[in-house]
């Protein structure tokens, strides 16, 4: 199971604890917020593509890791990590979420 946890990545470009924590439990509860969870889902096709699926799952799914979506979708490790910050950074500016 995954858990929230700080990145200093993130954090050198912008986003602090506070605004990833709040991303973070944002998504991970997502699925029991409609309007939550369709912006979480639209956010993702916009950042990944085609890979929306994936991105979706790790961002939304706190029982699988980065690894089981990297194998159960091909995709190489710095992609999925990619899109992750991507959509963190997208984040920021667009607060409708």
């Amino acid at each position: 199971m995954t858990e929230f946890r700080f990145s200093r990545t993130l954090d050198r470009l912008g986003i602090n604890y506070n605004t990833q924590g709040l991303i973070y439990f944002l998504c991970v509860n997502a699925r029991r917020l409609p309007e939550q969870d369709k912006a979480v889902l639209n956010m993702c096709l916009e950042v990944a593509g085609e890979d929306y699926q994936a991105l979706y799952k790790f961002l939304t799914d706190s029982s699988v890791n980065h690894v089981y979506i990297q194998m159960q979708y091909g995709l190489h490790p710095k992609r999925l990590f990619n899109l992750k910050r991507e959509f963190y950074k997208r984040f920021r500016y667009n607060n409708s979420l």
